[in-house]
Order: C-alpha cells, then structure tokens, then sequence
C-alpha cells in the first residue's frame, strides 16, 4: 500500500503542475517532482506524455493549443526565456495572428538551437519590459508598437479591432494595462 502511495504522488503532482502550466511541464520539473529519467522515457513510450519540444513534455493529451505551445517554449529555453517579438504580440492581443515558430528571447546559455523556436539575440529585457500574462513569461513592450511598426505586419494594423479607428490605428496603447490586454481562458 505505501510503495503505491509513494510512486502516486510524483504523478499526482505532475497533473497539478501540468494544470497551472497549460498542460506542459519540462524534464526538469519532472526530476524536480521525483521522476527518474527511466519513468520520464517509459511515461513517453505508453503515450502519458507527448513531446512538444525538446526537453517539454504535453502531460496525458496530444490535443496543443496556441498557450500550450507558448508555454512549452518559454519552457524548453529555460530560466529567464521570455516570448518575444511577433509571438508576443499576438498573445497580448496586438496583432491578429502570431508566426508559426515561436520567437522567444532566451538567456545566452540555453543551449543549442530547437525546432519550432526562433532565437532574438537581443539584450535581456528589462524587468518593466516583461510580466506573466495567463502564466506565460512574455515581453510586453508596448512603446515598440506603434502605427509605422502595425504598417510593416503584412500591410495591416498590429492593433485589434478593438484598437482601430477607420484605417488608422492608435499608437498608444498605455491605456490599457497589460493584465487586461492578454485575453485569459
């Protein structure tokens, strides 16, 4: 009764963890919750856990949605990796859609290049420059968002339609706070 007990409760842990994460979790948490490598790799093989990138794992569903994958890469890049650029825009709400790989800025040591990821090497943004928007670390430096950069995206308005006048589109967007920019759900 107590072994079962004791393997139960890393599991346990993963789905909560997994639940406050959007459905992903890296192999460091994992070993931080006291999985070993070999219960990590038999838990991909029997399909409890699909990968999503290198070292991120989606926990007991194939089913990704956009804030998943925000998520995981934020998480494959580690420590201090935040959603940048385009990827960000889209996720706060200020552009319509988001490029296909995620553009993320990492700490110069996250290590080798992932699939599906698309590194800026860009000075580490400032703390005022990034929040936790629905618990996915991003760079929300609106200032950088303003009509002539929305006419470069594809010829369109960055902002939302919510933020449009006609054709013009505002250029401040300090109104709003960032927690109400990011849509939540």
């Amino acid at each position: 009764m107590s072994r079962k007990k004791r393997t139960a409760q890393p599991e346990e842990r993963l789905g909560k963890l997994a639940a406050k994460q959007h459905g992903v979790v890296s192999r460091k948490q994992m070993r931080h919750l006291g999985m070993s490598d070999d219960a990590i790799d038999h838990a991909v093989k029997i399909g409890r856990l699909q990968r999503v990138f290198r070292g991120v794992y989606a926990v007991g569903h194939p089913r990704r949605d956009e804030r998943s994958r925000l998520m995981a890469a934020a998480l494959a890049c580690g420590n201090g990796a935040v959603i940048s650029h385009r990827s960000a825009g889209a996720f706060l709400g200020l552009l319509d859609k988001g490029p296909v790989v995620i553009d993320v800025i990492a700490p110069p040591s996250r290590g080798r290049k992932i699939d599906g990821i698309r590194f800026h090497h860009v000075r580490a943004p400032r703390l005022e420059e990034t929040g936790t928007f629905d618990r996915i670390p991003a760079r929300a430096r609106r200032g950088r968002w303003s009509t002539s950069r929305a006419s470069s995206v594809n010829g369109r308005c960055a902002a939302p339609s919510s933020e449009r006048r006609g054709s013009k589109c505002l250029t401040s967007l300090r109104s709003k706070p960032l927690s109400t920019r990011a849509a939540v759900g």
